[in-house]
């Protein structure tokens, strides 16, 4: 018998969902939105560096940059 596989939703998908949903499709706050993607962004690069890879370390600083640039001109 095969066992029915039922739809377990992710917590921190949803919320993090919810909390780009809120920002920016509702209140239309731009810079909110960039100051979260800028520390997701910051997140990532540290998370890349821990684990040694350099190039997507690289990447992940690049974006960072480009979206704190995009938050400081805005």
């Amino acid at each position: 018998m095969s066992k029915e596989q039922t739809y377990k939703p992710d917590k921190n998908k949803e919320f993090i969902l919810f909390i780009l949903h809120r920002t920016f499709i509702e209140n239309r706050n731009i810079n909110l939105f960039l100051s979260f993607l800028v520390i997701i962004s910051i997140i990532a690069a540290y998370n890349f560096k821990k684990t040694n890879h350099p190039f997507l370390t690289d990447v992940a600083f690049a974006l960072t940059s480009a979206l704190f640039g995009g938050l400081m001109s805005s």
